[in-house]
């Protein structure tokens, strides 16, 4: 407001001084003249302080109340940053227990992080420890795999060997059975025949006996009781030669059993070791 009464001033000033310029250079300059526009200028100028008194007036008022306002809103201000410095203050100690919680959290989990960077090196550690076993796990294996595969085909090899012998022993188990059963066939006959010629020994022997009764009750006759000796030591002698025919078969068939019994036991003894073998 200043500035535009002065501009207002300085523009009536330049207003009232152009035609005076004007007097004097066409040369008319008169007293008259000269005083009207003096007193025309001094009541411009009177016109003017007063305005300009007014507007100072008028200016103090507005810079009074503007003091006013302002003290008022210095006075919020203050009491807005005596407000906002409270909260500053307790949002510093509420940060400040914060950071005292957070740094005890930070030293914590400080501690945790050395714990799991040493237990991730202890893991580390492991994870080769097992990945070198595993290595050494996967060669014992690929070994264990050729060597069980060696296995198969001596598996293979031998079950082939297996069925060959197999067939060769089922051939001389029918040879052997049928071999035990002419043997057996052959004992039971010469039972019967022992059993026969026991019983013809029996037969001899009561004949014996009735040819000594006989040769006791006719004894005078000396040429009976020699045929009768005679006949009696050829029964005796036949007896005997048929005795021992038949112990001869007999034993004959004892040996046949007892080596037909001692080739079964070897085939079951084979068989046996190849299972366990398998």
């Amino acid at each position: 407001l200043v500035l535009q009464q002065q501009k207002r001033l300085k523009d009536q000033t330049k207003k009232m001084a152009t035609p005076l310029r004007n007097l004097r250079a066409n040369g008319i300059p008169t007293d008259a003249a000269l005083e009207a526009y003096e007193k025309e200028w001094q009541a411009i100028v009177v016109k003017l302080k007063n305005e300009k008194n007014k507007m100072m007036e008028s200016m103090e008022t507005e810079l009074q109340q503007w003091r006013r306002e302002n003290e008022d809103l210095r006075m919020a201000v203050e009491a807005s940053k005596a407000q906002q410095q409270m909260k500053l203050d307790e949002m510093e100690m509420s940060h400040r227990k914060k950071t005292a919680g957070l740094d005890e959290d930070l030293r914590l989990l400080k501690e945790k992080n050395g714990e799991i960077i040493a237990e991730k090196k202890k893991v580390t550690a492991t994870n080769k420890k097992l990945t070198a076993e595993v290595e050494v796990l996967n060669q014992e294996k690929t070994l264990q795999m050729e060597d069980t595969k060696k296995i198969k085909e001596e598996m293979m090899k031998m079950q082939k060997k297996l069925e060959e012998q197999k067939t060769i022993w089922d051939e001389k188990r029918g040879k052997l059975m049928a071999q035990g059963a002419k043997s057996k066939a052959k004992i039971q006959v010469l039972q019967s025949e022992l059993q026969k010629a026991l019983c013809s020994k029996e037969e001899f022997r009561h004949e014996i006996k009735e040819l000594e009764e006989v040769i006791r009750a006719i004894h005078p006759k000396e040429m009976e009781r020699q045929r009768a000796s005679i006949r009696l030591h050829e029964r005796n002698k036949k007896e005997k030669n048929q005795i021992r025919v038949l112990e001869q078969l007999l034993a004959d068939s004892e040996e046949t059993e007892k080596l037909h019994l001692e080739e079964k036991r070897i085939l079951r003894e084979e068989m046996n070791f190849l299972r366990q073998t398998l």
